[in-house]
């Protein structure tokens, strides 16, 4: 028996453990987050721990950054692709976090290659920066929180405040770890210690002038979640990607906005 969730396989296909159970011939490589972004996330880590970024900040790195005041929007900010590859999405505009190896986390991300990956589009994506399929990359706090829900979950209550919010920065919200824990070992991997914390591509600013902070997801063994900020130190890197359909729109750019598949819940979203 095995629960039903999606996977990116190694060949570019997508399905079911209960679909593909010939792990001779191809592997699970990420569990689908969503069919409708026709996003995925890695079931290993690209690495151990790696600090956000190298080198001190003089300024941000990002062109979209959060303060307290607003910390709340990042659960959807989705443009974790464009974070790490569209240069336009860097502070300077000018290289992009993926081949700036001052930026480890981005960098890494970028570089990771999936165990037993066979399909060219995901060995040899596209250099276009409109075309994001196959690309692993840093994921926004937005795209953890889609993943808290489809695979989680993940139901928004407030274990503090001990009523249903929505995911909210710096609170420990209600989830279902084991599902999570699930998802992964029945693929042949395991989900990250609870001791460690997993980077997302947001940045926060902090209340000192050029002292900023990452933000990075967390939980624990109880059934706990949360997304908190980091000065920039170390975490880990769970890439994620995002994956094609064969048979179905070809439309080269994501996220998908249209809801061409219904009836299903989301790892369907």
């Amino acid at each position: 028996m095995s629960y039903n969730f999606r996977y990116l396989f190694g060949d570019g296909t997508v399905g079911t453990l209960a679909e593909n159970n010939n792990w001779a011939n191809k592997r699970p490589i990420a569990i689908v987050t969503s069919m409708k972004t026709r996003t995925a996330m890695s079931l290993e880590m690209a690495t151990g721990r790696v600090n956000w970024t190298k080198v001190a900040p003089n300024g941000h790195f990002n062109r979209r950054y959060y303060t307290m005041a607003n910390a709340n929007d990042m659960v959807n900010d989705m443009d974790g692709y464009r974070t790490t590859y569209d240069p336009a999405y860097t502070y300077e505009g000018i290289t992009p976090h993926a081949e700036n190896p001052n930026l480890p986390a981005f960098y890494v991300a970028a570089r990771y290659k999936a165990p037993g990956t066979t399909a060219s589009w995901i060995l040899n994506p596209s250099p276009d920066v409109n075309d994001s399929r196959g690309k692993w990359y840093l994921p926004s706090m937005g795209e953890w929180i889609q993943a808290y829900h489809t695979v989680g979950h993940g139901t928004g209550y407030d274990i503090g405040q001990k009523q249903k919010t929505g995911p909210k920065y710096d609170k420990w919200m209600e989830w279902r770890i084991t599902l999570l824990d699930i998802g992964f070992r029945q693929a042949g991997s395991s989900i990250p210690p609870s001791w460690n914390y997993q980077w997302s591509s947001n940045e926060l600013v902090k209340d000192r002038e050029n002292n900023d902070y990452a933000v990075q997801v967390g939980w624990r063994n109880d059934g706990t979640f949360i997304f908190r900020r980091d000065n920039y130190n170390q975490g880990i890197v769970v890439p994620f990607i995002h994956f094609l359909i064969r048979g179905m729109c070809q439309n080269r750019h994501i996220p998908f906005l249209g809801n061409y598949i219904t009836g299903q819940n989301d790892s369907m979203r």
